[in-house]
C-alpha cells in the first residue's frame, strides 16, 4: 500500500496542531502552518489513489487531532483553517472520483473503500455534541461580533454550512457482519438523527432563520438550501410546510411577548446580540436525550424521523 509511506510525515504534520496535556488541550505554536500545509497537500495529492487523504484516514486524524483542535482553539484563523480542512475531508467520493471507472480495477475500489471509510469515521466523529457546537458557536461569534460582514466571514460561515452539509451527506451503511463499524449510537438512534438532534439543541434553527434574513444570504443561499433539504430528508412536503407554520407563529409570538417585556428586539446582522442567535439552555449540556427548551419544539421533534436511506 502506497500510501501507508506517508504514516510517518502524517504523524509529524499532525503532531504539530497540538496535544492534550492532563486534562488542557495546547494549541501549537506552528498550528496555522501545519494546517495551511496539510490543505496543500490535499490540493496537491494523486487525483486518481488519493494516498495523503486515505492516509488521513487510517491515521483517524479527524477525531484524533482535527476535531479537539476544533472544539478547544480560541483563535479565529485556526478555526477557519480547520473548518476549511475538514470541509475539504468530507467532500463526497463521487466528488474527487470517476467512481464507474475506477471501481473497475482492485485497487480502484479499494480506494474507494477507503475512501467511504474516512467520510463515516469522520462522520462518526461529529456525534460528539462539542464538535457540532464548535462550529455554531463560530458562526454565531462572527453574526455578532461585527457591525458588517466582510467577504472572509461570509466565507467562513459558508464553510461552516458547507462542513455540516457534508456531514449529513455521508450515507451510513447497512448492518453487515463484514463491516465493523455500528450504524447506530446511543439508544439505537442513527449517526444522523443523533447529530441532527445535537444541531436543534444548539439553535440551529435560530441560526438559518438569520442567515436567511440576512443582507449577505447571497453567500450561502445554495448550500442553505441543500443542509436544509438533508436534515429533511424525504420528510412530506405538507408535513414540512406544518410543522414551518407552527414555528414562524411560535417565534411571532415569542417576539411580541419580548417586545411586550422591553427586552431588545432581534437585529439582523448587526453587533448585538440577537434572540435569533441566543442558544437555549441545553446547548451546552452534554445530555442530548433531552429536548430541553420548548421552543421550536415541532421541528426539533421532526428531526428524529429523519430518513438516512
Amino acid at each position: 500500500m502506497e500510501w501507508l509511506l506517508v504514516g510517518p510525515q502524517i504523524n509529524s504534520i499532525f503532531g504539530s496542531l497540538g496535544s492534550f496535556v492532563d486534562d488542557t488541550y495546547l494549541v501549537d505554536d506552528d498550528c496555522l502552518v501545519a494546517l495551511e500545509e496539510i490543505i496543500c497537500k490535499l490540493a496537491l495529492e494523486d487525483a486518481t489513489l488519493r494516498t495523503f487523504r486515505r492516509a488521513i484516514g487510517f491515521g483517524q486524524n479527524v477525531k484524533n487531532d482535527i476535531i479537539p483542535l476544533l472544539i478547544h482553539s480560541k483563535e479565529t484563523k485556526i478555526k477557519d483553517s480547520a473548518i476549511r480542512l475538514l470541509v475539504n475531508l468530507t467532500v463526497p467520493v463521487e466528488c474527487l472520483l470517476s467512481v464507474e471507472n475506477v471501481s473497475q480495477s482492485e485497487v480502484g475500489r479499494h480506494t474507494i473503500f477507503e475512501l467511504n471509510k474516512l467520510l463515516f469515521t469522520s462522520k462518526e466523529a461529529f456525534i460528539e455534541w462539542k464538535a457540532t457546537k464548535a462550529v455554531i458557536d463560530h458562526m454565531k461569534t462572527m453574526l455578532e461580533r461585527d457591525t458588517k460582514l466582510s467577504i472572509q466571514n461570509c466565507d467562513s460561515i459558508n464553510n461552516c454550512l458547507l462542513l455540516l452539509r457534508n456531514v449529513l451527506h455521508v450515507p451510513e451503511p447497512c448492518p453487515s457482519t463484514t463491516h465493523p463499524h455500528p450504524t447506530f449510537s446511543h439508544g439505537g438512534t442513527s449517526l444522523q438523527n443523533q447529530i441532527i438532534w445535537n444541531l436543534f439543541t444548539q439553535s440551529i434553527d435560530k441560526l438559518l432563520v438569520h442567515l436567511m434574513s440576512c443582507p449577505h444570504r447571497a453567500f450561502w443561499a445554495v448550500t442553505m438550501a441543500q443542509l436544509v433539504a438533508l436534515m429533511y430528508k424525504d420528510q412530506h412536503i405538507n408535513t414540512l410546510q406544518k410543522m414551518l407554520n407552527l414555528w414562524f407563529e411560535s417565534t411571532l409570538s415569542e417576539s411580541s411577548n419580548d417586545n411586550e417585556s422591553n427586552t431588545t428586539p432581534s437585529k439582523q446582522c448587526s453587533g448585538d446580540s440577537s434572540p435569533m442567535l441566543t442558544s437555549d439552555p441545553t446547548s451546552d449540556s452534554s445530555d442530548n436525550g433531552k429536548l430541553g427548551s420548548s421552543k421550536s419544539i415541532g421541528m426539533r421533534h421532526s428531526c428524529m424521523t429523519v430518513s438516512t436511506n
